[in-house]
């Protein structure tokens, strides 16, 4: 991935939603679990980032919440944050890679964090990721 750090996450705008309901997230395990419509979800107790299946439109995403019956308290579409862009480049197995024995200064999908981290102190402008 070449390019600076907002071109980086406009070419992954509108995939991501956080979404939020009363009661905590535990409620849309069947929703969050489609794979026809969401590519990945980070459950934390009350809210869910979610990743949606390129091309599925977040309505989708909002109406199958809806139909559950649980009460939304929060869906915001949202660009991607530098750490998923970073986790999304290197993989997640970078950090367990580093403890044994990989260099620290490169993941495992070989993207030097210092350069994805470097980018991001110089802000949009910047190279964001060369993986």
């Amino acid at each position: 991935m070449d390019g600076a750090l907002a071109e980086v996450k406009r070419t992954r705008a509108g995939r991501n939603v956080v979404v939020a309901v009363e009661r905590g997230v535990a409620s849309l395990d069947g929703v969050l679990g489609d794979r026809s419509m969401v590519a990945k979800a980070d459950n934390y107790g009350q809210y869910a980032e979610v990743e949606l299946v390129d091309g599925t439109d977040p309505q989708r995403l909002l109406q199958a919440v809806l139909g559950t019956g649980a009460r939304l308290t929060r869906l915001e579409i949202t660009e991607p944050s530098l750490r998923k862009i970073f986790i999304d480049a290197v993989g997640p197995d970078a950090a367990p890679a580093r403890a044994e024995g990989t260099s620290p200064a490169e993941g495992a999908g070989g993207a030097p964090a210092r350069d994805v981290l470097r980018a991001h102190r110089r802000g949009a402008g910047a190279s964001a990721l060369d993986a």
